[in-house]
């Protein structure tokens, strides 16, 4: 049975401002993107005035590559952003001009907060972008966390499941590095976890009306599309904001750039190698850290969380989504 509820339900639970803060974000002030320049005709079928294309996008992370691609594909609209916790730091701000926007889209986390929830009728249409959580590349890739406190690791806010079970089990970190094999990844279904994730997000996107099963093969074949299993890459983000953009009736300026993806300067996470052969691409036990062009290797990653896990009591930190079968199985392999 898949399993994969980390962005919509694991982290729902968690305070946004404590992902804020695992993740920094910078904390900006919802602001205007900038139009195309160089198209004072751009090809459109929905009425041009100020009022009709005047649209705000509330997301996470993926805020910025989701604004700027609207304004991308339809040049004509104004696209004001906020990030999740910005709205949620200042919420009266920002509801207090819902009337203003003619179109809002929204996470699928942003309409369970209650100031959305409460104001949602003062907007005029309000459309929810489907969230992209593939953990193909990335099985091993998790969240740990101390009560509603998402814990940072060396690289930002994620995790590897098996070092941390290592731990827990009491295992030393040399006895942690000797468990990335082949043969654990196979005894804990990773290698399931690609077909599993994919069939999960092409009925998530459907269920949306968005179509994304020709595209989802595409971005497949040009190689990784996942910075880590909640973090996609701008290819993605454009693409689903053009199917959306098509299927509410407007008519998008066809481009063959993409907007910058903000997201290369989040956290990569390691495509371990065994499971990159497995799905068709390059792979490497090389990590980055968030905010920072910097690699560090599969050794440092765990002696680093190491010192992290040793700074708190034990029994304190848990593995969230710790009720998925790969981390049940992976539980008993190292407990074993």
């Amino acid at each position: 049975m898949t399993q994969i509820s980390i962005d919509t339900i694991g982290i729902m639970k968690l305070s946004i401002q404590s992902l804020n803060k695992a993740f920094k974000l910078p904390s900006f002030r919802a602001s205007r993107s900038t139009t195309i320049f160089g198209r004072s005709e751009p090809r459109i079928d929905k009425e041009c005035n100020s009022a009709m294309n005047n649209w705000l996008v509330i997301s996470n992370c993926n805020t910025f590559g989701l604004a700027n691609s609207l304004t991308l594909l339809y040049p004509s609209a104004k696209v004001t952003w906020v990030t999740q916790p910005n709205f949620q730091s200042a919420p009266d701000e920002f509801v207090s001009k819902f009337h203003d926007y003619s179109l809002c889209f929204c996470h699928p986390s942003v309409q369970e907060l209650a100031p959305f929830k409460s104001n949602r009728d003062r907007l005029r249409k309000t459309i929810v972008v489907p969230a992209m959580h593939f953990a193909g590349y990335h099985p091993d890739v998790t969240y740990i966390v101390d009560g509603g406190r998402v814990v940072n690791s060396p690289i930002g806010g994620y995790h590897s499941a098996i070092c941390f079970l290592a731990h827990q089990a009491g295992l030393s970190a040399s006895a942690a590095e000797s468990l990335f094999t082949h043969r654990t990844y196979e005894a804990a279904g990773y290698y399931d976890v690609w077909n599993e994730d994919k069939k999960h997000v092409l009925k998530v996107f459907a269920s949306s009306d968005v179509d994304i099963s020709r595209e989802f093969l595409a971005w497949t074949k040009r190689g990784p599309f996942m910075h880590s299993i909640n973090h996609p890459m701008i290819d993605c983000i454009y693409t689903t904001a053009e199917k959306i953009l098509i299927r509410e009736g407007f008519a998008v300026v066809n481009q063959s750039r993409r907007p910058h993806d903000n997201l290369l300067n989040g956290a990569w996470c390691a495509i371990y190698p065994e499971i990159a052969e497995a799905t068709g691409v390059r792979g490497s036990y090389q990590f980055k850290i968030q905010n920072d062009y910097r690699i560090i290797s599969l050794h440092d990653f765990i002696h680093e969380s190491y010192r992290i896990y040793d700074r708190e009591p034990p029994g304190r930190l848990k593995l969230m989504n710790e009720q998925y079968e790969r981390f049940r199985k992976l539980q008993d392999i190292i407990g074993s």
